[in-house]
């Protein structure tokens, strides 16, 4: 209801009336505080109406027929007392007291038994356990409990216990019969964390406060050094940490130096002491980790290589060192016994490595050519490398293997009726097999009277260098100068050519040969010697070989000075072609062109001037 509208105020004029004119009581509840507001022409305008239902009292209020309260009375009997514990809370080493209070009546004396019990804390580590009696005189209302705690240095949580209240006296009941005890832990300590930082940075190091925070604290500090030395790897430093009251955390920072050496990651440390506030070090030390910002080089080196020709040249780029960066040089070939642009085709560019490659390969192309030749070399070079990369080898050398051959045929020599052997040579590569084709050719010598032709191919398996051609000559009967002919080499295979082509065989003449038998028969009586106008001769003796040319020796004879030679033939005289000298035992070589020359019939002599005696042995003419 609304008590500021007219019609809230003539409800309650109403209803005043009614209870004055009925003589009504209304009931109030005990401890209530009922307040009422008038206006000021003295009338009721409202009510209010505070407290708790606890007593079990009633009240009776009156009022005047102009609304106003003319008595207020209470009757009734107070409820019995009840007793009640709240809950405490203390730092440790402090006391928790624990306030039991009385409601109800007050006016007799009560009492109530109390005792300790554990919680998460436990007696007498956190607290020392009491038990006993409290007691409210009559009119009291309330008490105190108080239970001692024990300070540690041990930094932990918030810890309880309770505290029960039991067997009540003088007709009092228990309200709230168990209280708990909080205990606050009062210990703080210092941690301090790793740093880590590349050199030239700082190192930031954490140092963290826990547990109790409400008071302030400091911790000295330094450093230390390990494999990071002072002050070539950081800067030393000490001092003294402070925490304000409730701050839980500040950094100490170490300045690294940059170096340019190029080195593993190193360490130092910094460490605490000297806590202040009676807190503790719970992690004294941590390690400062200096992280190398140089870069190691890479390092370059190109190898050797080798193709036949009209193969590629395959250089082979390691890289060793750094490879965890990206590394380049730049190459191109150079001429050597191989020339570029002949013997292999001139590259240049640049070889780049990404991260984590160790090889990269350069090729070069070489040309095939028909020339039988030594083997060749180029080179190739590095030069121009990139960042942190060092060119450790150079230049490497290409070697190009010559893939032709080349045949050649050499002369040949024999006596008529022998064999002539030409040997023909194949020289430059011989890792395949080959072939070249062959055939005679006449000069003096004539095929079919002084030799036999010959034609046909010459086959080397691989690896074979030489080879034979055999010609057979033939043997007449007629005393000749030596004659020549000729073995031609052509359509050598495939990278195979011709490097002598020509060989010339030559064919030496069989020369006559006789024994003389001085002193013995005749060759020519005396008879015959006169037709030549000799008066007398003296026969050389026999003759074994009287053939030749197709004529018969009829007759070697001495006389005077004169050594004769005479060839008995039929119809004409006898040819004098086809030799050119004779020797004669104890005369020695008589050369044809010195001879005096006659022909009678079919008979030709021939006479030398010589003062010499025939004696016995082999006459040859050649």
């Amino acid at each position: 209801m609304h008590w500021g509208s007219k019609m809230g105020l003539r409800a309650v004029r109403a209803v005043v009336a009614i209870l004055l004119a009925c003589g009504c009581v209304i009931p109030a509840v005990a401890q209530e505080v009922v307040s009422y507001n008038y206006d000021a022409f003295g009338r009721l305008i409202g009510t209010s109406t505070t407290g708790s239902i606890n007593s079990g009292l009633t009240t009776t209020t009156t009022f005047d027929a102009a609304s106003n309260r003319t008595s207020y009375n209470v009757a009734g009997v107070q409820p019995p007392p009840s007793l009640s514990v709240a809950d405490a809370t203390a730092n440790e080493g402090g006391t928790l007291s624990f306030v039991v209070t009385r409601s109800g009546s007050s006016a007799t004396a009560v009492s109530v038994s109390y005792s300790t019990a554990d919680g998460s804390a436990t007696s007498p580590a956190d607290y020392t356990a009491a038990s006993g009696t409290v007691s409210f005189a009559a009119g009291e209302t309330s008490k105190t409990i108080t239970v001692s705690t024990v300070d540690d240095p041990v930094i932990e949580s918030t810890e309880v216990m309770t505290l029960n209240l039991a067997a009540p006296t003088g007709g009092a009941t228990l309200g709230t019969a168990s209280a708990t005890g909080t205990i606050l832990d009062n210990d703080s300590s210092f941690a301090i964390a790793g740093a880590t930082a590349t050199e030239g940075g700082a190192l930031v190091f954490t140092v963290t406060r826990s547990g109790a925070t409400t008071s302030a604290a400091s911790v000295n500090y330094a450093t230390a050094n390990g494999s990071a030395i002072a002050p070539d790897d950081y800067t030393a430093t000490s001092g003294t940490l402070n925490f304000a009251a409730g701050q839980t955390s500040a950094t100490i920072s170490v300045v690294t130096v940059d170096d340019t050496v190029v080195e593993s990651t190193e360490t130092m440390a910094v460490s605490l002491s000297g806590a202040t506030s009676g807190a503790t070090i719970a992690t004294s030390s941590a390690t400062g980790t200096i992280l190398d910002n140089d870069v190691a080089p890479a390092y370059l080196a190109i190898g050797n290589a080798s193709a036949t020709e009209g193969g590629n040249l395959v250089f082979t780029v390691s890289r060793t060192g750094n490879t965890g960066i990206a590394a380049s040089a730049i190459y191109s070939t150079a001429s050597g016994s191989a020339i570029a642009g002949t013997d292999f085709g001139a590259v240049s560019g640049s070889v780049s490595f990404a991260a984590g490659e160790s090889t990269k390969t350069i090729t070069v192309a070489t040309i095939d050519d028909n020339v039988v030749e030594s083997t060749e070399t180029m080179t190739i070079a590095l030069s121009s490398p990139s960042a942190n990369t060092t060119i450790a080898t150079a230049s490497g050398t290409g070697t190009i293997l010559d893939n032709d051959s080349s045949f050649s045929i050499s002369n040949a020599s024999a006596t008529e009726g022998g064999n002539l052997v030409f040997t023909v040579s194949r020289a430059g590569t011989t890792t395949s097999a080959a072939s070249v084709n062959y055939a005679t050719a006449d000069g003096s010598a004539a095929a079919g009277s002084d030799y036999n032709s010959a034609s046909g191919t010459l086959n080397f398996a691989a690896g074979q260098t030489s080879a034979t051609i055999s010609v057979s000559t033939l043997n007449d009967s007629f005393i000749e100068g030596s004659e020549t002919f000729a073995v031609n080499l052509y359509s050598p295979s495939a990278n195979a050519n011709i490097l002598s082509g020509s060989a010339i065989g030559v064919i030496g003449d069989v020369a006559w040969s006789a024994t003389i038998t001085s002193g013995s028969s005749a060759v020519c009586y005396k008879g015959c010697l006169y037709q030549y106008g000799y008066s007398s001769a003296g026969p050389m003796g026999s003759l074994s070989n009287t053939s030749l040319n197709g004529a018969t020796i009829t007759m070697i004879t001495s006389f005077s000075s004169k050594i004769n030679f005479a060839l008995n033939g039929s119809g004409s005289a006898p040819a004098n072609s086809g030799w050119s000298q004779i020797y004669v035992p104890g005369v020695g070589t008589l050369q044809r062109s010195a001879a005096i020359y006659s022909t009678s019939g079919t008979t030709a002599t021939w006479s030398w001037v010589s003062a010499a005696v025939v004696t016995s042995g082999t006459v040859t003419i050649q």
